[in-house]
């Protein structure tokens, strides 16, 4: 079968086994495209706080998705999950044995030709098939995620017994769905990219444990001296700790030549405290100590991605709460942040008309007038500096719609907002304006974007 004979509208519903970090991730990635998720889990109290998460990330993601929404729908069981899926994910711990039962009930309760995936990313399919029967094995393999909806890459690996139907399949499926699936060539303890990341938890843990600097000074080094926007040790809380725990232990068994105290050390000091990591609100580091202070300085790394323009507005300095709209929700606007310390800013008044181009020449410079007089766009470096305990983000700006502000610095207070589990930057003038015996300020709070993938 080829790729171009795959109908992905006809790939309706997706079934999701273990609601944790990735499967809800997963559930909500798929819901994006406009799927039926049925998700189980053996909590069920997880199972429905996931859907509940779900629901309450549809609209960081929904504007940049382009798609409507799919039903997400908790089952009782994996057999009420598993019917009628052409799909079936298992996400459950990362333990063999819980793998292969759970698999196992997967092959039992599936249609003939449901694919069933494993999100493993450490353990081979091939070693949790112990419980499907020989003639279901072809439809079996590795599907890891990293870290869905922002990161769109997928790594495949076949059980030994998967069919090219079943691989051929998915990449089409998962293609379609704006994922890059990668197929390891080889059967491996580890896909690609968990060995390489394996490696670097393993070393960040060795750290750690030695004592040698604390878990800020690993990310500060990680992230200036590899521009990336997360360090090691905020990943290792996004995963969580005993997941990193459980996929060590799976390596130690099969290269005894690695060293245990590390994992042995995070799992004393960390996990068996229930410090797990981002989900509870405390892991390597202490979440609900970073978001209650204040007047935190601003790192560049924090503003690095693309931020949607949310809201405009004026508000009062005795009382932030009362804002006034000037120019209601007309206003649009994109701002990004680059690694290499370069900003792009565009604004506009929405309501243009389009240009008609058949009035050349005596229409278009009228047009080109109105447009430029209803939008604003600049370019340049940027920097963030500390004064007086604010944070502020300078625009130096080398190109600009605005001929005067061509050549100079633009001055921003800036402070980074968590609403939930959407990100918000807020820019505001330092000058402020004086109504009705009040000072104002003008406010510009932006959206962080999640990540898009090319189709």
């Amino acid at each position: 079968m080829t790729r171009q004979s795959i109908q992905f509208d006809n790939l309706e519903t997706i079934a999701i086994v273990g609601c944790g970090i990735i499967g809800r991730r997963i559930a909500l990635f798929w819901a994006l495209r406009n799927k039926k998720v049925a998700i189980f889990d053996i909590n069920n109290d997880t199972a429905l706080d996931a859907r509940k998460w779900i629901h309450a990330s549809f609209d960081k993601y929904k504007a940049s998705n382009g798609h409507p929404v799919g039903e997400v729908n908790v089952a009782p069981t994996i057999e009420h999950a598993s019917r009628g899926a052409w799909m079936v994910i298992e996400c459950t711990p990362e333990t063999v044995e819980t793998k292969r039962e759970v698999i196992g009930q997967i092959d039992k309760f599936s249609d003939p030709s449901a694919i069933i995936t494993t999100n493993s990313s450490s353990i081979k399919s091939g070693d949790l098939v112990n419980y499907v029967s020989e003639s279901s094995r072809g439809r079996v393999l590795n599907c890891h995620y990293f870290l869905p909806p922002e990161i769109p890459v997928v790594e495949l690996m076949t059980c030994g017994s998967t069919t090219g139907h079943t691989l051929e399949t998915l990449i089409s499926a998962l293609s379609a769905a704006g994922l890059h699936p990668i197929t390891a060539k080889a059967q491996s303890t580890g896909l690609v990219g968990n060995r390489v990341w394996a490696a670097i938890k393993r070393e960040v843990m060795m750290v750690l444990a030695e004592g040698v600097v604390n878990p800020e000074d690993i990310d500060t080094v990680f992230r200036l001296g590899f521009q990336t926007r997360l360090g090691p040790c905020e990943m290792m809380d996004q995963v969580g700790l005993h997941t990193v725990c459980d996929i060590e232990d799976h390596y130690l068994k099969e290269r005894v030549y690695l060293p245990s105290y590390a994992v042995d050390f995070i799992r004393q000091n960390y996990v068996a405290k229930g410090h797990i990591g981002r989900t509870i609100g405390r892991g390597l580091y202490n979440y609900t100590e970073l978001e209650r202070s204040k007047g935190q300085p601003l790192r560049r790394e924090e503003l690095v991605g693309a931020w949607e323009l949310a809201e405009y507005a004026t508000s009062s300095l005795a009382d932030p709460a009362r804002k006034v709209y000037p120019l209601g929700d007309h206003l649009k606007g994109i701002i990004i942040y680059t690694l290499t310390g370069h900003t792009s800013v565009h604004l506009q008044l929405s309501g243009d008309l389009p240009i008609d181009t058949n009035r050349v020449p005596e229409g278009l410079p009228r047009d080109l007038t109105n447009t430029g007089m209803r939008s604003l766009s600049y370019s340049g470096p940027f920097s963030v500096r500390e004064e007086d305990g604010r944070s502020i983000v300078q625009h130096h700006l080398t190109y600009s719609s605005l001929p005067s502000w061509q050549g100079t610095t633009q001055r921003r207070l800036a402070h980074v907002e968590k609403q939930g589990n959407a990100e918000f930057l807020v820019l505001g003038l330092e000058e402020t304006t004086q109504f009705g015996g009040e000072e104002w300020r003008v406010m510009l709070r932006w959206r962080h974007l999640p990540n898009v993938s090319a189709s």
